[in-house]
């Protein structure tokens, strides 16, 4: 199996890019350093290589993919960005040199991979850089000792499970009210980051897309975030800039009302997979597929019928990208059940986000409430 041994070493991302809220002002202030130098913010529909320097491997993957392989290798190795590229005195970083052999090596492997995968798999990424590295630069080649014997088999028969329409009516029923008749959202509470700090923060919501978050810094300057419907735009200290590319994306789906609320509206095809556990609760689980690059895997506590794990999985180049929100802590508002504790995990430890709700309201008039892109 030795010759098998997926990416010895790896590439990993430059700076940390945050799928959450509290990160907005970071991806404004610092960007992701592109071919010419400057903050990149759009063309993530680009070539990486038109966007990117020095990008050989990966040639014709979406640039808007970069950040989640990049983290996706690092992961699977445990590693920080300089393992494989320059951070130089000034706290700048060279991603273009080769001047790190783990780099150049990690191109080798990538290789590697993908020819295993289209030799033996159909293109298919049965074989990734996980597979054998499991979170570590070495990966093991042969058993650890002391060895104990192995449990015995377990009986995963899971007798008649309901079927996927009946678990998602239930869900809607254990909500209280029909998402059709929920039109705005108001939330109070705070994010608490990877480091344990916390910043007060409000998220107003509107059906079907408007979304505006104020997150409070402990100077007490605010950073806005809000979509319209169509614009995505952020706005602190430093002035108003628009979110475009991945961060547009991934704001879009914060927008989305009714994602969590009317989930049968949200895929193609869903279907009932077994049971788990999640968060501590004997859970039904869902697949649900959203388009030809993502998948959903929703448990929901079976006997409450609430979603209490919800993860999202990004068809890449190189894997599947998984992203993880936990609920818990349901409290009936307004007539209605909502999570007022949710926890949002990624391939990158940095964006790591804990929300906790002191105050949920639902149906507020937001009419006076602007999500449009101040005039700069």
């Amino acid at each position: 199996m030795s010759k098998y041994v997926i990416l010895k070493y790896s590439i990993c991302l430059v700076f940390v890019i945050s799928f959450s809220i509290i990160f907005e002002t970071i991806l404004v202030k610092q960007g992701f350093t592109s071919a010419d130098s400057k903050p990149r913010i759009a063309d993530d529909d680009k070539p990486a290589e038109e966007v990117y320097k020095n990008i050989q491997v990966l040639k014709g993957m979406p640039a808007n993919d970069l950040q989640m392989v990049m983290h996706f290798m690092r992961a699977s190795l445990n590693v920080r960005c300089s393992y494989c590229h320059v951070h130089n005195a000034d706290n700048t970083w060279s991603f273009e040199s080769d001047s790190i052999e783990q780099k150049n090596t990690a191109r080798k492997m990538i290789q590697m991979v993908q020819n295993i995968n289209t030799v033996h798999f159909a293109g298919n990424n049965a074989v990734t850089c996980y597979t054998c590295h499991n979170g570590s630069p070495h990966p093991m080649r042969t058993p650890q000792l002391p060895q104990v014997p192995p449990k015995e088999p377990v009986n995963n028969q899971q007798g008649n499970l309901p079927e996927a329409n009946v678990i998602l009516d239930n869900y809607v029923k254990a909500l209280g009210k029909d998402p059709d008749k929920i039109k705005s959202k108001y939330c109070k509470g705070t994010s608490s980051l990877w480091n344990g700090n916390s910043y007060p923060i409000e998220i107003y919501q509107q059906a079907p897309d408007k979304f505006l978050s104020i997150l409070t810094a402990p100077d007490g300057s605010k950073t806005y975030r809000g979509y319209d419907g169509k614009t995505g735009w952020t706005q602190n200290s430093e002035g108003v800039q628009p979110v475009e590319g991945y961060s547009l994306k991934v704001l879009k789906e914060y927008a989305d009302f009714y994602r969590d609320l009317d989930l049968k509206k949200q895929y193609s095809d869903i279907r009932v997979t077994g049971t788990d556990t999640a968060n501590g609760f004997n859970c039904y689980v869902l697949r649900g597929t959203i388009d030809d690059k993502r998948t959903d895997r929703l448990c929901f506590d079976i006997s409450s019928g609430l979603l209490v794990r919800r993860t999202t999985y990004t068809r890449s180049v190189i894997g599947s990208i998984p992203n993880r929100i936990n609920y818990w802590n349901y409290t009936s508002t307004d007539g209605i059940m909502s999570p007022y504790s949710a926890e949002f995990s990624y391939l990158d430890p940095w964006a790591e986000v804990l929300r906790q709700f002191i105050e949920v309201k639902y149906n507020i008039p937001m009419k006076d409430l602007n999500f449009s892109m101040p005039v700069k």
